[in-house]
């Protein structure tokens, strides 16, 4: 089995709480006071203008962190909290399954994506999908994307990049007030005018069979694809308990289900 199929890595959610109980603490006080308040806490908008939101971030963040990057943590919370709110759904995408859905277009015409569950996580094989968060940047590796409903029918996506032993932290790039109804759209969109989307060309890049998102297009349209595999019965109907491994990506302590080809 490929190294990226055998186990769940770490996840962003762990590795922005690194205490998991202190995390569900944070969650369950937001929820009061969303509660108290009559917040509607599926509002990214809302959920980080409660006191209880912001007393989290002020734990989590270092003093030394970058101000600028507020409101990066404020959207990784918003996903973090859903996250937790349904259980923790963890799905892992096994390779064979991701180099399907991006190479084929799917018969999907007239679908909405029924988000079942509301909110979770996706996980792509390692080092396989590579993004640049801006024009300047170097590209980073896609770990996966949080997929959160964010009202009856609008939804929110956060990539996370750079998920990597050497150094701690990572990059996000969310896609917010997302309309759930131009899902299908997305799925079979071509967004390149020179080349074929999620080609790359990146050293090395077709020797490994590497990917590469240069567009928030090729971004929808790829979790597009992972999510509508998600409603096709890819899963199994059991979790998996995460796995450990001595060498390698540092395993999940979360327990996940795995994502195959049809």
């Amino acid at each position: 089995m490929p190294v990226h199929d055998a186990f769940a890595r770490i996840t962003p959610y762990e590795l922005f709480f690194p205490d998991l109980e202190l995390a569900r603490t944070h969650f369950a006080a937001i929820s009061r006071e969303a509660d108290e308040r009559r917040t509607d806490v599926r509002d990214p908008d809302a959920f980080v203008m409660l006191a209880a939101s912001g007393k989290a971030l002020r734990e989590i963040r270092s003093s030394e962190d970058d101000p600028a990057l507020i409101r990066q943590y404020g959207l990784l919370l918003y996903h973090a909290f859903h996250f937790c709110r349904q259980g923790e759904p963890l799905y892992l995408v096994l390779g064979a399954a991701l180099r399907e859905f991006l190479s084929r277009d799917p018969e999907i015409e007239g679908w909405i994506p029924a988000l079942d569950p509301p909110a979770g996580y996706a996980q792509l094989p390692q080092h396989l999908v590579w993004v640049r968060a801006s024009e300047d940047a170097p590209p980073e590796s896609l770990d996966g994307f949080y997929w959160t409903r964010s009202g009856e029918d609008r939804f929110a996506l956060l990539l996370a990049l750079g998920m990597r032993s050497d150094r701690p932290g990572l990059s996000v790039v969310s896609l917010a007030d997302l309309p759930l109804g131009e899902a299908a759209a997305w799925a079979r969109l071509a967004t390149r005018e020179d080349g074929a989307d999620f080609s790359s060309s990146l050293p090395g890049s077709e020797l490994e069979g590497l990917y590469e998102l240069r567009s928030t297009g090729e971004a929808l349209k790829l979790a597009a694809r992972v999510l509508w595999r998600l409603e096709r019965g890819a899963v199994p109907a059991t979790s998996v308990p995460a796995e450990r491994s001595a060498a390698g990506p540092r395993a999940s302590a979360l327990t996940y289900r795995r994502v195959g080809p049809a």
